[in-house]
This record gives C-alpha cells, sequence and structure tokens, in this order.
C-alpha cells in the first residue's frame, strides 16, 4: 500500500481551501463524485501531505455524520492499494475503522483506494 492523502470534511469549503493555500497549498484537482455525494479537492504542496477537502452535496452523504458534529475534520486516510489485501485484518491490526471499502472510482482513475480512520 502506498500512501495517497489526508481526507478533510468541511462545511466551508472557501475557508478551508483559503487555509491551504496561505499554508503553501495549491490545488491540483477537482471532482464531483457521485457515489459518495461529495464535491472534492486534492491540494499540493512540495515536502507536505496530499489533502483532499470534502464537501456535501446531498444531505445523504456519508459526510455529513462528521459534519453534523464539527465545521471541519481530518476524517479519514487513504492508500493505494497494489495488491489484493484483507480489509477486516489490516483494521484490527492498524486499530482502524473503514471509512470507504475499496472499489474502482472514476476520481482515481479506475484504482483502488483504501479510506479508513482511527479507531480511538
Amino acid at each position: 500500500m502506498l500512501f495517497h492523502h489526508f481526507g478533510l470534511a468541511t462545511n466551508n469549503r472557501e475557508k478551508s481551501e483559503t487555509f491551504l493555500i496561505k499554508s503553501g497549498y495549491k490545488k491540483k484537482s477537482s471532482y464531483i463524485e457521485k457515489r459518495q455525494k461529495v464535491s472534492l479537492s486534492f491540494f499540493v504542496s512540495k515536502g507536505k501531505p496530499t489533502i483532499e477537502v470534502i464537501t456535501p452535496i446531498s444531505k445523504k452523504s456519508p459526510i455529513n455524520s462528521y459534519l453534523n458534529k464539527f465545521d471541519a475534520i481530518f476524517y479519514h486516510i487513504c492508500f493505494r492499494i497494489k495488491k489484493k489485501i484483507n480489509v477486516k485484518n489490516f483494521c484490527i491490526t492498524h486499530n482502524a475503522i473503514c471509512v470507504v471499502k475499496p472499489y474502482l472510482s472514476t476520481v482515481f482513475k479506475k484504482k483502488k483506494y483504501l479510506f479508513f480512520t482511527l479507531n480511538i
């Protein structure tokens, strides 16, 4: 597995993006992910981890469960999966919770990625 990005859910896209830009990040790309009912943008900066800024586009978006409690929260870590893994065993070993099971997303050029959060 290869680290890909941290996911930041936010109710205020403009404020979050402005903060990242002032911190030296640049917007790389933006997408609509219909399956998760979100709008997302990737921000990159040399020597810093990639950050995905995510906002809901529907009241049925799964990230609303986080945004009902917080205005903004880093809620997932994303890894690219190069070979088949046992997600349940991975989560037990790393004390993690799977946020989104691996699936082929058009956002990620039909490559599999695993999204998880720490179980704290």
